[in-house]
């Protein structure tokens, strides 16, 4: 049931919501979302129709998580929320050709390891989050194996976001912040629509390169 359909039908957006699994109202303060459209904000103004309303948002944890991508929901735990990953054909297109430019730098895989869309790892306590492409230095995974953990407690070197059209800039920038902070240490934003890239290597400082130039990854891999 998406988010979108169950407040039309069942919430005023504009009212206080009740932490169901809790059994407790909230009471005011002008710090804490109280409203569903609180939440949209927080999590960077994307839209309701990419927010599961099962938990209520806000309170979900790894194991709602868990149950839903069991049922093939591919989706994000963000801050207590389970949030829709939006990827269309063109986009995983994209993705898979960054995969396989990864592969062939990376010394055909010796070097590292590269996921995709699905490649989910969890940041933080309560974050789940799935980079479009993200790449791993062998030599910087634990004890430098890969781990077999379904959700692995890792961060890529590299993390690549492929643009579409309900990404918004606030939603882009606290992934940013969470890859940085997990110790990523180069993001790729790709905008597909510009044929351009930003190039990140830290939350606030970038380049934007364009389709006449070439991407690189020189401070991981070899050029």
């Amino acid at each position: 049931e998406s988010f979108a359909s169950w407040c039309i039908l069942r919430v005023d957006l504009r009212k206080p919501f009740v932490f169901r699994g809790l059994g407790l109202s909230m009471l005011p303060n002008a710090a804490v979302a109280r409203t569903f459209a609180d939440h949209l904000v927080l999590l960077g103004g994307i839209p309701a129709d990419r927010v599961h309303a099962d938990p209520t948002p806000g309170s979900a944890t790894i194991d709602d998580w868990i149950a839903a991508t069991d049922h093939g929901d591919l989706c994000e735990l963000v801050d207590g929320t389970l949030v829709d990953r939006p990827m269309g054909f063109y986009e995983s297109l994209l993705a898979s050709c960054l995969i396989a430019h990864l592969y062939a730098a990376s010394n055909n895989g010796r070097l590292g390891v590269t996921s995709g869309e699905q490649g989910f790892i969890r940041l933080g306590e309560s974050q789940v989050r799935a980079p479009d492409v993200a790449f791993f230095l062998r030599a910087n995974l634990p004890d430098g194996r890969l781990p077999s953990e379904r959700v692995p407690a890792i961060c890529p070197d590299l993390a690549v976001e492929i643009l579409s059209s309900s990404n918004t800039m606030a939603e882009m920038a606290q992934k940013r912040k969470e890859y940085f902070q997990g110790g990523c240490r180069l993001v790729w934003m790709v905008d597909p629509n510009a044929r351009s890239v930003a190039v990140y290597r830290s939350p606030l400082q970038f380049e934007i390169i364009g389709s006449d130039s070439y991407l690189l990854a020189d401070d991981i891999l070899p050029a």
